[in-house]
């Protein structure tokens, strides 16, 4: 949005892409219950922006516990509110159990601004989020899912792979299982993902039917588990690194072809599928980058609907689903073990 950064549905859009105001904003509304708390910096990690319809900004803040001097890493998501909309906050009851975290309140509505600012990992739309990240919770919670192994958590520490609002979370559980019966325990990586749209009983089918037909063929995460309160599926954690980080690597080139091999492979697949793709359903992203090109971008509005247009006609008439679709390959979803 560095191209235009207002728009007249959201009266504080400029204010919330302004880094200075909303860090000076954040710090008055801390005050408040948080005397002890100063930001010092944070930046922009991702946007959601729809014209007209929805914007959601993502920081991560730096803020120094003056009592402590520690500084801790904060994200906030900032939900823009329209001229005239009025902001009905989530029932208290969700976020009522005492945590040691380094702010309790679940969010800032700074009024003036019609901007409300939620603290993670606090979410309206993942309320469950707070138990996934919650150690002594999830160690109750994996322990009645390993019961029948006569296994239980020893030890377990939790952090964030990625979340974006709303949406997803993915988070990193650092285990040691201890056998009941031995006393012997051993370390485990598991990844959990948690998902608004799809329920964790149906992302633990798909992802165990892909495990079980790609065998030795392609390098996908064993599913572990699911849970349903909260939701999360569980999956083994593959060793490796994102393909993203390698581009300056000399094996670079080999690494992309040994990823295209195996994304054939993927696509040669046969397993149950819940939806199927078609041309209508592949220019649904198209349409909405293009809206918000159009918006950020108002001198490029005429090239952008004209692209957009020959592009719908192109794939529309091109597209023929006949196997499996990954769906979101980029160099951020592929990781390198080492071949």
């Amino acid at each position: 949005m560095k191209q235009r950064d207002h728009d007249s549905s959201f009266p504080g859009l400029s204010t919330a892409t302004n880094l200075k105001v909303i860090t000076e904003l954040l710090g008055i509304a801390l005050k408040k219950d948080h005397e002890n708390l100063r930001v010092i910096g944070g930046k922009i990690v991702d946007v959601k922006y729809s014209p007209g319809k929805k914007c959601i900004l993502l920081y991560r803040f730096h803020i120094e516990d003056r009592l402590t001097e520690a500084v801790h890493t904060q994200m906030f998501t900032a939900y823009l509110l329209k001229e005239n909309e009025v902001y009905r906050p989530a029932n208290p009851s969700s976020y009522s159990e005492e945590r040691k975290r380094l702010i309790q309140t679940p969010f800032f509505h700074l009024a003036d601004s019609k901007i409300i600012l939620w603290t993670f990992p606090y979410d309206p739309v993942i309320p469950w989020m707070a138990d996934l990240l919650d150690e002594k919770f999830m160690t109750e919670r994996l322990n009645l899912m390993w019961s029948h192994r006569n296994t239980k958590v020893k030890d377990l520490n939790i952090s964030v792979l990625g979340y974006t609002p709303e949406t997803l979370v993915a988070i990193l559980y650092k285990v040691e299982i201890e056998n009941s019966k031995s006393r012997t325990s051993e370390p485990r990586e598991f990844v959990g993902k948690s998902s608004s749209r799809k329920a964790s009983e149906r992302l633990f089918a798909d992802a165990w039917a892909l495990w079980k037909a790609s065998s030795t063929r392609i390098g996908v995460p064993r599913p572990e588990g699911f849970l349903t309160h909260p939701d999360m599926v569980l999956l083994e954690k593959v060793p490796g690194e994102r393909l993203a980080r390698l581009i300056d690597s000399p094996s670079f080139r080999e690494i992309v072809i040994e990823a295209a091999f195996s994304l054939a492979d993927l696509h040669q697949l046969r397993i149950p599928l819940h939806k199927k793709r078609d041309g209508g359903r592949e220019t649904v992203s198209l349409k909405q980058w293009s809206g918000v090109l159009e918006s950020i971008r108002s001198d490029l509005a005429q090239r952008v609907r004209a692209l957009r247009l020959f592009l719908i006609r192109e794939i529309e008439s091109r597209t023929e689903i006949r196997g499996l679709v990954h769906g979101d390959f980029h160099a951020n979803n592929v990781l390198a073990d080492g071949r």
